[in-house]
């Protein structure tokens, strides 16, 4: 199942929070004991909030959480930065170790949270791939915004200076505007619950039950 978000309130937030709480204690209920491994996997567009999301879920469910920057930042201390293409060399391998750890944890029939800019259709092959690893229920949370705000988020924190000198954002920037500006990114061809707070909701309101529901729904073993 895949859930996409807007850029989300304090309240927004703690609802969905919630709303992950119910549901996975239902789909890892099972009369056998033999609980499958389960992954909650957050994606979407540079600055759309995958972080503080992932965060957020981490403190929650006291998971493991594997975010790909954090391994791609500790390749640059470790290997050394340069240009772009050094980013996107160390970006593929970045990659490579995250679906590996992954692996591991379904091999054990664990739980973790993933967060990454996943790409399509190259990941959703590997997602399926994890599959085979063991049984695996995988829940997707794609996070989204409005394309100007994201531009203008990205060139903030590019211009920040509080993010890792390797990931050269501000080159980088050439490259992904037209997507930023878009506000679009490939994901898995699942159904898509959309919560957008630049509508206006009530967070406790019809919507947050709609997420609810959704993911109940993905206890009956969708995949990626």
């Amino acid at each position: 199942m895949v859930v996409s978000l807007g850029w989300y309130s304090s309240q927004a937030l703690s609802s969905l929070v919630i709303s992950f709480t119910f549901t996975l204690a239902r789909m890892l209920h099972h009369t056998d004991h033999k609980l499958p491994a389960t992954i909650i996997a957050i994606t979407g567009l540079p600055c759309t909030g995958k972080s503080t999301l992932a965060a957020q879920l981490q403190q929650q469910f006291a998971w493991p959480l594997l975010a790909k920057d954090a391994i791609k930042e500790s390749l640059f201390d470790s290997l050394g930065w340069s240009d772009r293409a050094w980013s996107r060399r160390l970006s593929d391998a970045s990659y490579e170790l995250l679906f590996a750890l992954l692996a591991q944890v379904i091999s054990v029939r664990g739980r973790a949270i993933v967060e990454a800019n996943f790409r399509f259709p190259e990941h959703t092959q590997r997602f399926a791939a994890l599959h085979e690893v063991g049984e695996l229920q995988l829940l997707q949370i794609v996070c989204i915004t409005d394309g100007a705000l994201l531009q203008q988020r990205y060139l903030q924190r590019a211009r920040s200076g509080k993010r890792h000198p390797g990931h050269v954002d501000l080159d980088a920037y050439v490259e992904l505007a037209p997507q930023l500006a878009l506000a679009t990114t490939a994901v898995t061809k699942l159904p898509q619950v959309a919560l957008d707070d630049r509508m206006g909701y009530d967070a406790a309101g019809p919507r947050r039950c709609t997420v609810a529901r959704a993911l109940t729904g993905s206890a009956k073993g969708v995949g990626v």
